[in-house]
């Protein structure tokens, strides 16, 4: 088993909170990184058909490719103050439950191999909590890496960690949608001119390339919500918006290395 443990509670990153990340101390780092999604280039790029008990899907390359962004990460100096991984964490839906089970144990195995000083979060996406979301698919990404909207602080900077699959579709979760909203304005506000920045991580893009864009079947948030966020970030300061999902650009997945001043 892997060392990797889930950090989220309360709908708060226990190792990043308020308490101990509230002060400004000048300029940090840290890492974005997105679909890692352990499977993808099996699945869709060699065409291989997922099954439960598959045994012809392998995701060495993707591990390869997760082992040396993190060999990366541990050499940097000044250390970064957290990696973030902005959804689809492994290819496998939830229904797939077993080869799920296997690609997840296996990116916690790599995950651990992170500098234990450089704190870990992961964002969900629609791998991760299907397409099309539901109750039970929420719930079994909590099991695996833990809640799926949440905040946390780092330097003096809030950092808002959003389910944006419920804001793609929530026909199968309006209690959740709703819940989501409800926290989303109270994080949004509750504590105005406390933080030097004020930051937004999700997985779908809002837009690809213009904020009143057509909707998109599958990589950005449909219109309506998206204006409804777009307002909301905007009256709360929010000037940074982090995602993935957006495959157009980079087939496999990146990481990218932030700067905060």
């Amino acid at each position: 088993m892997s060392s990797f443990q889930i950090k989220t509670k309360n709908r708060i990153y226990e190792e990043l909170k308020k308490d101990f990340e509230k002060e400004w101390k000048g300029p940090f780092t840290f890492v974005q990184c997105a679909d890692t999604q352990f499977g993808l280039i099996d699945r869709y790029i060699r065409k291989v058909g997922y099954t439960n008990d598959n045994d012809n899907i392998s995701w060495k390359k993707e591990i390869h490719y997760l082992q040396l962004t993190i060999q990366s990460i541990n050499k940097l100096n000044p250390k970064p103050k957290f990696f973030i991984i902005c959804g689809d964490l492994v290819d496998a839906f939830p229904k797939w439950v077993n080869i799920r089970a296997a690609q997840v144990n296996d990116l916690k195995i790599e995950l651990a191999k992170l500098d234990p000083d450089i704190k870990t979060v992961c964002v969900c996406g629609n791998h991760d909590v299907g397409d099309i979301p539901t109750v039970e698919t929420i719930e079994s990404y909590k099991k695996e890496f833990g809640e799926d909207y949440f905040s946390f602080w780092a330097s003096g900077c809030k950092c808002i960690v959003l389910n944006s699959q419920i804001y793609f579709n929530h026909t199968e979760t309006p209690v959740q949608k709703k819940d989501q909203d409800e926290w989303l304005d109270k994080e949004l506000t509750c504590d105005k001119n406390e933080y030097k920045h004020i930051m937004i991580f999700q997985h779908i893009p809002l837009f690809i390339k213009t904020h009143d864009e057509p909707d998109d079947p599958y990589f950005n948030i449909p219109g309506e919500e998206r204006k409804k966020l777009i307002a909301k970030f905007s009256d709360a300061g929010v000037r940074k918006v982090f995602c993935g999902h957006y495959h157009k650009v980079i087939i496999d997945y990146f990481f990218l290395f932030w700067v905060v001043k």
